[in-house]
């Protein structure tokens, strides 16, 4: 009883200026995640250039994850901050996020894993990826990923520890007690994939220092021996072919590293938790520095990262942001860009040629036609 009225009173706290501050930042991050997410399905999902590629499915399956922590896990977030870092819902609530947390951030690292698959398939393999890489096979990938990071979550509902008693529990945060349950799910479901996705990338930049020293090497005997035309642009396309996959590489290895930034230092945090609680008590003492700590590592850096992975994929993925502009166009509609081209345009210049047929009614009448043609064709898109 005393339990619940100590919670009802935290709760009806008003929340302080800070916690309002982490609060409003969070709600920014949320929008942002929501948004970039969802454009990136909407763009692979609408353009066929983007859709034809298994790779771009792995993207979209990042993507969901990053939705999912922005509609499920942030919220739930946003409403701890409002309440002063205090948990005022309900224990279902709390079993929710626990176990929406496991999935949305164990399918990202799996999501990882299984695309530097993919690069080094394309890299290493490339005249025989697609054949490899089929859509059916990506799709039984992806759902690889996403039923193996929801059983460990469903799995999140026992107790490892204590096997038969609560392990869920609420005092002033939502907490799961079992130390035993994190780190199998750690060492299975989080550093496994990162060491499978590491080491794929440790591969990947092999094949591109080799890849460095047979280019120089295949120049430098191409000007000192003649080479057929055929030949020069068979070997032209194939290095450009490699040249796209390693840019491709190069954006995932950035996601990766993005990944890795923002959630080890709260993997670090949580496993010193589970296994020295007492070190944690010690920091405690330290207020500034154990809320800096927190709020930093523990509740900031892992949301941030799911806003990232779309800004990286517009800013070094030319092809994507190619068909992001296409996906922006049509959702917006052809007025507002002929509107804005239009501006671009000297008014003069078109009064000009109509003025100049007007001395001929019968080439007059055809460039009159020819303009409305023009002007319907443009609002057609």
């Amino acid at each position: 009883m005393d339990v619940s009225a100590n919670k009802s009173s935290l709760c009806a706290e008003q929340p302080g200026g800070t916690f309002i501050a982490q609060a409003v930042f969070l709600i920014f991050i949320l929008l942002l995640t929501a948004i970039g997410n969802g454009m990136v399905l909407i763009t692979v999902s609408v353009n066929n250039r983007l859709r034809s590629s298994p790779a771009n499915y792995f993207i979209a399956s990042l993507a969901v994850s990053d939705l999912l922590v922005a509609l499920v896990s942030l919220p739930l977030r946003i409403d701890q901050m409002l309440h002063n870092h205090n948990w005022c819902l309900s224990l279902e609530a709390c079993a929710l996020w626990i176990w929406s947390d496991m999935i949305c951030s164990g399918s990202s690292v799996g999501n990882l894993a299984i695309i530097s698959m993919d690069r080094y398939i394309a890299l290493s393999r490339p005249l025989h990826y697609r054949m490899q890489v089929t859509s059916q096979r990506a799709f039984a990938g992806i759902a690889f990923v996403w039923v193996y990071f929801s059983i460990w979550a469903c799995l999140s509902f026992m107790n490892w520890t204590e096997f038969g008693t609560q392990s869920i529990f609420i005092t002033t945060e939502c907490t799961k007690s079992d130390p035993v349950y994190y780190t199998v799910v750690l060492s299975t479901a989080f550093f496994l994939p990162l060491l499978i996705f590491i080491f794929n990338y440790c591969r990947i930049f092999g094949i591109a220092r080799s890849q460095a020293r047979n280019i120089a090497k295949s120049t430098r005997s191409s000007k000192l021996n003649q080479v057929s035309p055929e030949s020069t642009a068979a070997q032209r396309s194939y290095a450009s072919r490699r040249e796209r996959n390693f840019k491709a590489a190069k954006t995932v290895a950035l996601v990766g590293c993005c990944f890795i930034i923002c959630w080890c230092p709260f993997i670090i945090i949580f496993i010193v938790s589970l296994w020295c609680v007492e070190c944690i008590l010690d920091l405690q003492k330290h207020t500034g520095l154990f809320m800096f700590i927190k709020v930093v590592f523990v509740y900031i850096l892992p949301a941030i990262n799911s806003c990232l992975n779309p800004g990286i994929y517009a800013l070094y993925n030319r092809e994507f942001r190619q068909a992001l502009k296409e996906t922006l166009f049509k959702m917006f509609g052809c007025d507002y860009f002929r509107k804005k081209d239009s501006r671009e345009i000297p008014s003069i210049s078109l009064q000009h040629t109509i003025g100049r047929s007007a001395e001929d009614p019968n080439t007059g009448t055809r460039v009159g036609y020819a303009l409305n043609e023009s002007y319907a064709n443009d609002e057609e898109c």
